[in-house]
């Protein structure tokens, strides 16, 4: 397993506050590259719907412990528009800010805040493809948090 790190982020959103997300795998992790290789044979259409369709178990995760959030949900529901023409960018950039905003507020409760950023991650594959590794790192991260194998 790979060692708890912070991601080095470029752009706003690397300043703004990525650099206190730990994760435990990156995309060069091993256990990663076989996803990965098929990831990058996929379409945009596949990767999309892959990604929401990802995004809808973690959301059903999220949801057994925290039932009363709805950003997660609402995030996915407005990726979803998105990809099918039904909303703007903007509004799903929103819901998806909103998505990581739940989980800085559980940043307490590291397994589920991975849990949200996984979320908000896979919603992100709806604009950019290079976030579709996100998911699943921040939901391994999410699982080696639950079961303790963060100190391996």
């Amino acid at each position: 397993m790979e060692r708890l790190r912070s991601p080095e982020g470029g752009g706003a959103a690397g300043r703004r506050g990525m650099r206190t997300r730990r994760i435990f795998f990156d995309r060069g992790s091993e256990c990663l590259r076989p996803l990965s290789a098929l990831i990058d044979r996929q379409g945009r259409r596949a990767l999309v719907m892959w990604a929401l369709e990802y995004a809808d178990e973690l959301v059903e995760r999220f949801g057994a412990r925290y039932p009363h959030e709805r950003r997660l949900r609402e995030a996915v529901e407005a990726s979803r528009s998105w990809a099918c023409g039904e909303a703007k960018m903007p509004v799903a950039r929103e819901a998806i800010l909103a998505a990581h905003a739940a989980a800085a507020e559980v940043s307490g409760d590291i397994a589920y805040c991975s849990v949200a950023h996984a979320v908000g991650q896979c919603c992100s594959v709806v604009h950019a493809r290079g976030h579709a590794l996100g998911g699943p790192m921040y939901a391994l991260t999410a699982i080696a948090h639950e079961t303790g194998a963060e100190g391996a």
